[in-house]
């Protein structure tokens, strides 16, 4: 039995049980697939489950109306107008159903969605003596559905939660065997789609139509950004931001345990698990949207301050040319501000669309100073990074931050020399007079005086995180083989 079988059993099983269920997660998650699978389960029993969809109604009394309607067996002999009354006769007469609900966040722009939701509550602690169940799908929690319409949540204590999973590799042959004759077209798949059922059903489709698999990537880039409108309407945008920037700078635990519930981060990092954190599109939409990193606390602000200063700094004209020591790079970021729409972009374009901590790269470049990383003897970055985000999967964002940390510390440095001196732009290489280098010289004496102990525990950091890399390596293609 396949991950998404099993998932779908227990839901059953739920039911079966006398309880109520919700199906929770993000657009594009399989939830309406989820519900008719365990709908045809259930009815191939002893037991009937009528679905109803709430997306096309404009109203509570739309809502109750279909809901009859199920359990009746269609709403033609049904009142245009009915109310929670007429239902709790209804449950009086015969044995109920178990309703199957579809998009039930629709509840929010019904203009009497709060009234409908507290009689929700009431009718199904009152039919569910008479046999009522309800699985519902929505895409937010029902505790936040409520709060936000009614202020309290009492629904949520009555549901089973439920969230929708990714898709593992024995689905994929599950549910697409004419595509997945192979492990490789397996990964394939999975790596298209992060194991989101919407898009892997899209990559299917388009593979077994015999259309190229890049057909769709712009549907795949609709979902990433649908995602991130998602993440920020349910209040997981700052932390979600920090994950994809930077070093954990804020975090509480209950939005840490609501990521890894709905699979955007594993449980454990060292484990190796595989969640929408390995899914590029979304990482990049949602670094495209920190694009200034305003967002994501005091890291953020000082790399914001240190491109500002870049920006101001640096040479005008002479970035441009291929001598430029610093052009490769800005070539590539330029290139990036020309894909999103920057025609002709400047300097400023260019240090903008730069990743996070490649400005000390471009001005340490460009004028000509030491480049080198700011090594890991601060136990509170240290502590930040393994706590959450330490293991094998981390390698790069470890690495991407020795860059961001020393940036920090230059920008600071900076604000602190142009505050005092003035802001006289140098020529790009010329810091002869080293008015602009003095303040590194500090960040340099506080590396070479590092205790040894400290020294000593980053060097065997760096022996646990390269193991951790070529263990990682074995395990991806002993994966791909299997």
């Amino acid at each position: 039995m396949t991950p998404i079988e099993t998932f779908c059993d227990r839901v059953s099983d739920q039911l079966r049980s006398g309880g109520n269920c919700s199906v929770v997660g993000p657009p594009g998650s399989g939830k309406t697939w989820i519900l008719e699978r365990v709908r045809e389960s259930i009815s191939s029993g002893s037991m009937d489950a009528a679905r109803v969809d709430l997306q096309s109604c404009r109203s509570g009394s739309d809502a109750i109306r279909a809901l009859l309607g199920a359990i009746v067996g269609g709403t033609a002999e049904i009142p245009s107008l009915v109310g929670w009354r007429d239902l709790r006769t209804r449950l009086d007469l015969a044995p109920a159903p178990i309703l199957i609900v579809d998009e039930f966040d629709a509840v929010e722009r019904f203009p009497d969605g709060a009234d409908f939701l507290r009689n929700l509550r009431e009718q199904v602690q009152y039919g569910g003596a008479r046999g009522l169940r309800l699985l519902v799908a929505s895409r937010r929690p029902l505790r936040l559905l409520e709060e936000r319409l009614r202020g309290i949540s009492t629904l949520d204590s009555v549901f089973a939660p439920f969230h929708a999973p990714l898709l593992e590799r024995s689905d994929i042959r599950l549910l697409w065997p004419t595509v997945a004759t192979s492990g490789r077209r397996v990964s394939a798949v999975l790596d298209w789609s992060g194991g989101v059922a919407h898009l892997c059903k899209l990559y299917c489709d388009a593979v077994a139509g015999g259309a190229d698999p890049s057909s769709v990537d712009v549907a795949r880039s609709s979902w990433a950004s649908r995602m991130a409108d998602y993440l920020e309407a349910i209040g997981l945008w700052e932390t979600v931001s920090q994950y994809a920037l930077g070093p954990v700078l804020k975090e509480a635990p209950l939005d840490r345990a609501r990521l890894v519930a709905m699979h955007v981060i594993p449980s454990d990092w060292r484990d190796g698990g595989r969640g929408l954190w390995d899914f590029e599109p979304l990482v990049d939409e949602i670094r495209h949207r920190n694009l200034f990193f305003e967002s994501w606390g005091d890291v953020g602000r000082h790399e914001v301050a240190g491109r500002r200063l870049a920006v101001e700094l640096l040479d005008q004209t002479s970035w441009r040319n291929g001598d430029h020591p610093a052009y490769a790079i800005l070539a590539q970021s330029t290139a990036r501000a020309r894909e999103a729409g920057v025609d002709n972009p400047s300097l400023a374009d260019a240090i903008g669309y730069l990743e996070e901590g490649q400005v000390w790269a471009v001005v340490s470049r460009s004028w000509g100073l030491p480049q080198r990383r700011l090594e890991p003897d601060d136990p509170k970055y240290w502590r930040s990074r393994f706590s959450h985000i330490g293991g094998v999967g981390s390698l790069r964002g470890v690495r991407r931050n020795f860059d961001a940390s020393l940036c920090c510390s230059y920008a600071e440095e900076m604000i602190e020399q142009r505050r005092l001196l003035g802001a006289q732009a140098p020529s790009s290489g010329n810091l002869s007079g080293r008015r602009l280098a003095e303040p590194l010289d500090g960040v340099e004496l506080e590396l070479r005086e590092a205790p040894a102990k400290r020294r000593r525990l980053a060097r065997r950091l760096g022996a646990v995180l390269g193991a951790a890399a070529a263990i990682a390596t074995i395990v991806q293609v002993v994966r791909e083989i299997l």
